[in-house]
C-alpha cells in the first residue's frame, strides 16, 4: 500500500489534449500525490493514447464503462482506496491549477476555488444558496419537459447569482455556500468516507453539484467556496453532447435528484 498525502481523481472522456497540463499545474512535489486518471471509454483510440500520456506523467490509469460522471468518479475513489493519504481532489483534466492550499480544507468541509474560464467567467459558487423558486421551476421541467420552465429557470437563478456576487465580492477566503461546481473541488479522507458512495450514478451528466450539496447537508459537511484558490478552467476536456440528447439526459437526472432529496 502506497502512502501519499494527496489523491486527484481525473475523468476523462475521449479528450486527453489537456491532462499533461493538468499534471504540470499540481503546486506539490511529485512524491507527495498521486493522479489517478479514470478513463470513460469512448474509443480504443483514444483509450490507448489515454494510457500512454497516464504511463508518461507517473498517473495510475484505470478503464471504465462510460456511465457518466458520478459513476466514473465513484470508480477512480474506489481504487484510491488502496491509498493511504489525507486529501482527495476530484478535478476535471481541463482544469489548470493557479492557487491551492491544504492547509485551507478543514474538517467536514468540501472545498472549492474560483474557476475562471478562458473568457473570464467565475464559474463558483455554482448556487450561493438554494433557491427554493427555482428548484420548484426545475422539477416542474423534469417531469413536464417543458422548455419555458427550464429557460425560467436560468433567467431567475441568473439575477439571484448576480445580487448574491454582488454581496459575496466584500468577502474574502471561505465563504459557505449551497453547492460548488463540479470541475474540481477537495476534501479531507475522513469527509470522503462520511460521503461514499458520493454520487448516484443514475445521474448520468447532470444535477451531480446539486447531489452533492444535498448528500453533504445531511451528513454536516459544509460547502465551502475560497476565494484564495484558483483554477482556470478551459472547458475543452470532454466530449459534447447533442441539445435533444442534453435535455433528455438532465431532465433523467433531475428526478433522481428530486426522487432523492426532495
Amino acid at each position: 500500500m502506497s502512502n501519499k498525502a494527496i489523491v486527484f481523481i481525473v475523468l476523462v472522456y475521449g479528450n486527453y489534449s489537456d491532462l499533461e497540463r493538468f499534471n504540470s499545474s499540481i503546486p506539490f512535489q511529485s512524491n507527495d500525490f498521486k493522479v489517478i486518471v479514470v478513463d470513460s471509454f469512448k474509443d480504443m483510440k483514444s483509450t490507448e493514447e489515454g494510457e500512454k500520456i497516464a504511463h508518461k506523467i507517473g498517473a495510475d490509469f484505470i478503464k471504465v464503462p462510460n456511465k457518466g460522471y458520478g459513476a466514473g468518479n465513484n470508480a477512480g475513489i474506489n481504487y484510491s482506496q488502496q491509498f493511504q493519504y489525507d486529501y482527495l481532489f476530484i478535478s476535471n483534466p481541463d482544469i489548470e491549477i493557479n492557487n491551492l492550499s491544504l492547509n485551507e480544507i478543514g474538517d467536514d468541509e468540501i472545498v472549492g476555488p474560483k474557476v475562471v474560464t478562458d473568457s473570464g467567467k467565475n464559474q463558483n459558487p455554482y448556487y450561493y444558496k438554494k433557491e427554493k423558486i427555482g428548484f420548484r421551476l426545475l422539477k416542474r421541467y423534469a417531469y413536464y419537459d417543458r422548455s419555458l420552465w427550464y429557460y425560467t429557470y436560468l433567467i431567475s437563478n441568473k439575477i439571484s447569482k448576480k445580487v448574491q456576487s454582488l454581496y459575496s465580492k466584500r468577502k474574502q477566503g471561505k465563504l459557505p455556500v449551497y453547492a460548488l461546481h463540479g470541475s474540481f473541488y477537495g476534501m479531507k479522507k475522513e469527509t470522503l468516507h462520511k460521503l461514499m458512495p458520493v454520487f448516484d450514478e443514475r445521474m448520468f451528466l447532470y444535477s451531480e453539484e446539486d447531489h452533492i450539496a444535498e448528500l453533504a447537508k445531511s451528513k454536516d459537511v459544509t460547502m465551502m467556496y475560497n476565494t484564495n484558490w484558483s483554477v482556470y478552467h478551459h472547458e475543452d476536456g470532454s466530449g459534447t453532447v447533442k441539445n435533444k440528447a442534453k435535455n433528455k439526459l438532465i431532465r433523467e437526472s433531475l428526478k433522481v435528484f428530486f426522487e432523492n432529496w426532495d
